[in-house]
Parts: structure tokens; C-alpha cells; sequence
């Protein structure tokens, strides 16, 4: 599913909005202000990715596989715990075609509550290229893998210590404003599954060994999280976000080749990063988001498989009261919310 892209958070907020992410909870409001009465209206750029990384010990046969994402312009809205995003990849934004063709359906789904966020990963990609160009190949181009697919599931909970003073959704929704600079730590889990699978070698045939012949790698890992978040607020409407969260996860993978397979199991550290940074007053809004998850498969042979898995995004928000008609349009959101 090439160019469309929309959100999937009205369907996982089924599961998880009346259990973790909204209940009756109080904020000192003389560090955010709460705006979820409204509606946050946003026109978007973005991009999701998710590259593969395969790095052996004993070489330096590093390889790094990217898809042919589309860059994506968008709009979208928030009111009160509902989210909708819609993108569309359209044709001027996207004219490169000697990185070949990928194929793929993104359901990254990020979830900002006053106490829990709740990330979750749906992503089925088809069709890869390696970089740099002439990597793999004998003459200037890229190397493409069309057969060459990943299939990556997984969630990342984490609690927010600090939820009376320190707002995730002023900096990623936008429909809350941090007036003074705050910080939390967090601590939470993560579990992930799935497939990385190819015709043939992952490795280029000019540059593979006999050891690295894999074809495929069937992966599981799930583990505790620890991180912490900080906004900085300067010039009273700007702001600066960075979250950091480490994971130490353990895992268990299968390499297959041509030969068999071979099970191995071991701790894997992860890492998952935000950053956003932008301009929030009352009513409008600019912010620049980047989201970047690396997940490490347990390695073997010396050789470690990588998945990161992320999204840059450019918003401009504006806010506004929704009239007595639109509040009854919008009812059902808030009656399914109690």
C-alpha cells in the first residue's frame, strides 16, 4: 500500500484509552495548559522508515537496507482522546524512482496520555535498496532487493512520573501548551516480534561469505525500559524536547540458510528517541517531530541484525472552540471516553 497513509489510533485506542491513557487525573496548569476541549487542527508533512542494519565483527561488511518510503503531506485533528491523521504520498513530493519500488503498510501508532505513553509498531515492508550507491554492485547505482521483506510487531509501554508538571502532548500533539520547563523520568516495558526474510542471502552476493548466508531471521524480545524526558521552554512560546528511553530486552532469534537453522537467545540493548522542537502559543502551533526506535536482534556468528524503526514529522497547528452544532457531532468521542 503505496502513498495513503492513515492513522490507526482510533483503532488501538479501543484497547488502551479507558484503561491507561485518560483517566480523571489533575495538572498544575501554571506549567501546561490543557486544550483538548478544542480542536487541534494540523496540516503535516512526514515520513516513516524503517531501515535494516546488518553488521558483522570480523569485517567490515556493514550493510544498511532503506526503503522507498513515500514523503507524505497531510491534515489531521485531535479532540479531547481522538486522533485522526490522513497522507497522502502525492506524485510532485515523490519522483525518485532508481531506488526501486517498496511496497508497505505502516501502522506506527503513538499514544500520549498524562500518565502513559503507548507506542505500537505494525509495519509490513516489501522492497529494499542499499546504500551507499554502488554498494554491492558493479557499476553506479543502487543495489535493490525488491524480494527482500520486513515484518516488525511490537509495543512500548511507559509511565510518566512526573505527569503533573510535564505534558508529552504539548510537544507531539500540541493539544497542550508546557508553559515552564519540566521533566520526568520514565520506566515502563517493551515486547516486539517478527520476520526478515529474502530469497536469497541478505548479503550481497559480490560481498557475502560463507558465513553469511542467511536468508531469513525470525526474532522475539521483550524487556524492561528506563528513560527520562525533559522540556525546555525559553522566549515563553518556544520549546525543546528530547526523551530517551533504554531497554534491556531479552531475545530469542532464528537465522535460517540453505543449510538449516540455528536458534540463539541473549540480552539485546534498545533504545527509543524522541525530539521535537517548535513554537506553541494559545492558538497556533509549528513543531518539528522525530521519532527513532533501534531494536537489536540477538546476534550470531558476530554478526548482529538491526530494525530502526522511525518518523520525522512538520506541523502547524491551529486551534479553535467547536460550535454548539460540532460539539454535538462530536459527542459520541466524549461519551465513549467515560
Amino acid at each position: 500500500m503505496k502513498g495513503l497513509k492513515i492513522s490507526t489510533a482510533f483503532f488501538f485506542f479501543l484497547i488502551f484509552q479507558t484503561t491507561f491513557l485518560h483517566g480523571q487525573a489533575n495538572w498544575d496548569t501554571t506549567y501546561y495548559d490543557d486544550y483538548t476541549s478544542q480542536i487541534t487542527a494540523r496540516f503535516y508533512f512526514s515520513q516513516k522508515y524503517n531501515s535494516l542494519l546488518v553488521d558483522n565483527e570480523d569485517s567490515d561488511l556493514d550493510l544498511t537496507y532503506r526503503p522507498n518510503t513515500t514523503f507524505n503531506m497531510g491534515i489531521g485533528a485531535s479532540y479531547d482522546w481522538f486522533t485522526l491523521n490522513l497522507a497522502y504520498g502525492f506524485g510532485f513530493l515523490n519522483q525518485d524512482e532508481e531506488r526501486g519500488e517498496t511496497e508497505y503498510l505502516d501502522l506506527q501508532a503513538h499514544f500520549y496520555g498524562q500518565k502513559v505513553n503507548i507506542d505500537l509498531f505494525g509495519e509490513f515492508y516489501d522492497g529494499y535498496y542499499l546504500i551507499p550507491k554502488g554498494k554491492g554492485v558493479t557499476h553506479d547505482s543502487f543495489y535493490l532487493r525488491p524480494d527482500l521483506k520486513v515484518t516488525n510487531l511490537g509495543a512500548n509501554l511507559q509511565y510518566i512520573f512526573n505527569n503533573e508538571k510535564y505534558s508529552f502532548r504539548a510537544s507531539q500533539l500540541q493539544n497542550q501548551r508546557q508553559k515552564k520547563s519540566a521533566g520526568s523520568f520514565l520506566l515502563g516495558a517493551e515486547f516486539y516480534f517478527g520476520i526478515v526474510r529474502a530469497d536469497s542471502a541478505i548479503y550481497p552476493s559480490l560481498v557475502a561469505q560463507d558465513t553469511l548466508q542467511n536468508n531469513q531471521v525470525d526474532f522475539f524480545e521483550f524487556g524492561p525500559n528506563v528513560g527520562y524526558a525533559y522540556t525546555l521552554v525559553f522566549l515563553k512560546n518556544f520549546f525543546l524536547t528530547a526523551s530517551l528511553g533504554a531497554n534491556i530486552d531479552y531475545g530469542v532469534t532464528t537465522y535460517y540458510n540453505n543449510s538449516g537453522s540455528d536458534k540463539v537467545t541473549g540480552v539485546s540493548p534498545n533504545a527509543m528517541v524522541r525530539a521535537f522542537a517548535g513554537w506553541n502559543t494559545p492558538k497556533n502551533a509549528v513543531s518539528l517531530v522525530f521519532i527513532n526506535n533501534k531494536l537489536d536482534l540477538t546476534s550470531h556468528d558476530r554478526t548482529r541484525v538491526s530494525i530502526n524503526t522511525g518518523n520525522i514529522r512538520l506541523n502547524y497547528v491551529h486551534r479553535f472552540v467547536p460550535g454548539p452544532k460540532t460539539v454535538k457531532f462530536l459527542k459520541p468521542i466524549r461519551i465513549f471516553k467515560k
